[in-house]
């Protein structure tokens, strides 16, 4: 028996043993029983026939495209020269499901007859490919980060895989991989036909993470031993062991390659408790060489300078402690402050020095995030009468840029192409249209403004359709605390404030309001791992609706989420079970059972993966449950939750 014949016969057994580990078929409905007995019954009467030539060979179902076959490659990979990254993505995530390792060709190399080519090229290097690609791919135009995936319904063996760009080929793979190809034991299959163009609607799509309270771990139950975060626990991701750092923050670099975002803001990038300057520049080139900016953290006044903790020069309160004549910010109540004085001339020197030494030393990083400190201002009389000064804004605005346009200028003079983000700890109000903000002038123009999306989006009347950026934003992205630590509680369960909540219609709403407004780009905290099943439901709508804003939930729930959850179905009942908001010790559990139930039923690996997670998030939430029962109090979160305090 050939290949593809002992492939259908397979598919017998697949659902088989989907009969016998359905602990609740009997309850099933008359016409799912019937749909799998007709398929095996169907199956079984084709099998012979094809053993025998009397029928066409079949592909694994319907028209698919077999990849790998029982550990055995069916493919190869036809690679241009700027596509290495991407083909080795491809390459390793089959080898890691599968266990089949893709033989990578050059455009030039015979490829056997029955071996499938999955052609990777960029719109640059196509050329290369101009044997094996058809012409309109060769021709068509595509955007920045844009790609064209498509398997060609006359063409059984061949899956082309162009990007816009380097990034867009990257998307491309994380595409093809996560939506289109699927897993069953040690095969993959991409169904045909395929064809999608596709590019962002936002040109920045960026995650904003704390070194200390990302949790990337693959086990839910170490998710929820986070030091700041979860009752009693004792652990920061981080320290966990001598690597755990970039093990952890490289997660989050390839979960946002695969899933086509490609901006992390990360405060604490560089530190001493984790590895310092080699642990940085090895993270930043990680991420650079995967489509991904690292937008280290950069605090100008507070948060720590350019050093995150341990001893440099560039850790502001390291330096501060060296130099008694630099003058310290007065605060409201005439008192000092251990922070540097914002018009202070010796700020300004250390500020421009310490840039020059940041983005030479780390040349990978994609730009970085500023904040001089929430809302502060100095209350000396030198900052006073600079804020009096006609051309300066009256408060807490000009601290914010007399302290960050040095480094804004030091950066650019070194890489022009660096997203340099700061952030006003405000969004835009319509007072804002008539007279805005001076800064808007004093920023270098390619400064990028972040916008808090938060309160804007939610209220109905937060962000009405005639507001509008105000004049001189000439480069406007939003961040949104929703889903994070840092905004009020929304679910019992995802305490403390929203670490562990599920906001994807926030997201949704966000991104449909502020296309419109011409912004460039989100920003939504990405500290939780995709262990924690609602985190990761926020992160996949953070994908779809920043490239696509127009989307509805329905439409993400009914075209996206489909090929992770296991059909359409499955997916609509774990987005029941994962957003249900009952105390009810019995229906927690039963969803729990669903869930395990489910994953067992699953041959895709990643699907069973999510729906497994699903049950022990469960499982927590049944602690929890018990604990309202014992300690009786309000709708709000657990009060042990509300103790724990981190910083900002």
């Amino acid at each position: 028996m050939n290949l593809k014949s002992k492939t259908v016969l397979d598919r017998i057994e697949l659902l088989a043993q989907a009969i016998r580990r359905a602990p609740n078929l009997a309850a099933s409905t008359p016409t799912r029983v019937s749909y799998m007995l007709r398929q095996i019954i169907v199956l079984c009467c084709i099998v012979p026939l094809v053993a025998t030539g009397l029928l066409p060979v079949p592909q694994c179902q319907g028209d698919d495209t077999i990849l790998v076959h029982e550990g055995i490659a069916q493919a190869v990979l036809v690679m241009a020269s700027d596509a290495d990254g991407s083909a080795g993505r491809l390459r390793y995530l089959l080898l890691q499901h599968t266990g089949a390792t893709l033989p990578i060709l050059a455009p030039s190399d015979p490829i056997a007859s029955d071996k499938t080519e999955i052609v990777l090229c960029t719109a640059a290097s196509r050329g290369e490919m101009r044997d094996r690609l058809p012409a309109r791919l060769l021709e068509m135009q595509l955007k920045p980060e844009g790609f064209i995936l498509e398997a060609d319904p006359g063409n059984d063996r061949r899956i082309d895989l162009v990007g816009g760009d380097a990034a867009g080929l990257r998307y491309a793979v994380g595409e093809l991989w996560n939506y289109h190809l699927a897993l069953a034991g040690k095969s993959a299959t991409v169904e045909r036909p395929l064809s999608l163009v596709d590019a962002p609607a936002f040109s920045k799509r960026i995650f904003w993470n704390w070194d200390f309270l990302t949790n990337w771990d693959n086990d839910l139950r170490k998710v929820h031993e986070t030091l700041s975060i979860d009752p009693g626990a004792k652990q920061y991701a981080y320290q966990t062991a001598p690597d755990a750092y970039n093990v952890h923050f490289e997660r989050v670099v390839d979960f946002a390659a695969d899933h086509k975002l490609n901006g992390l803001i990360i405060w604490g990038f560089c530190a001493d408790a984790h590895g310092g300057i080699p642990a940085a520049q090895r993270l930043s080139r990680y991420a650079k060489d995967r489509s991904v900016r690292v937008l280290p953290g950069v605090g100008t006044v507070i948060y720590s300078g350019f050093y995150h903790g341990g001893d440099s020069p560039y850790y502001l309160p390291a330096w501060l402690r060296t130099r008694p004549d630099v003058r310290r910010m007065i605060g409201k109540d005439g008192k000092p402050i251990d922070a540097p004085c914002p018009s202070d001339p010796n700020l300004y020197r250390w500020l421009e020095d310490g840039a020059r030494w940041f983005f030479t030393t780390f040349p990978d990083i994609g730009g970085v995030n500023l904040e001089h400190g929430d809302f502060f201002e100095c209350h000396c009389p030198e900052c006073k009468a600079q804020r009096a000064k006609p051309e300066n804004d009256p408060n807490f605005y000009w601290d914010m840029m007399v302290s960050q346009v040095p480094v804004v200028n030091a950066a650019h003079k070194i890489n022009p192409d660096l997203w340099m983000t700061y952030s006003p700890y405000d969004g835009y109000r319509k007072e804002m249209m008539s007279a805005p903000p001076r800064f808007l002038k004093q920023f270098p123009p390619d400064a990028i403004t972040q916008w808090t999306y938060t309160g804007m989006v939610a209220t109905e009347n937060g962000w009405p359709d005639d507001l509008k950026p105000p004049p001189g934003a000439k480069h406007s992205i939003g961040l949104l605390h929703q889903g994070s630590f840092w905004d009020g509680p929304k679910q019992w369960w995802g305490s403390p404030g929203q670490t562990y909540a599920l906001v994807p219609e926030i997201i949704q709403k966000a991104c449909a309001r502020a296309i419109k407004d011409e912004s460039e780009g989100l920003e939504i905290v990405g500290q939780i791992g995709i262990a924690s099943p609602q985190n990761e439901l926020n992160y996949l709508a953070f994908e779809e609706f920043t490239w696509h804003p127009q989307q509805t939930m329905e439409g993400w729930i009914a075209n996206r989420l489909p090929p992770l959850y296991g059909g359409v179905e499955k997916a609509r009942r774990f987005i029941a079970i994962v957003s249900d908001a009952t105390t009810d010790s019995d229906a927690i559990a039963q969803g729990q059972k669903e869930a395990e139930a489910t994953a067992s039923a699953l041959t895709d690996p990643r699907q069973a993966r999510r729906w497994s997670n699903l049950a022990m998030e469960l499982s927590r939430r049944l602690d929890l449950a018990k604990l309202r029962r014992t300690k009786p109090f309000g709708p709000g979160p657990i009060p042990e939750l509300q103790d724990l305090v981190v910083p900002k």
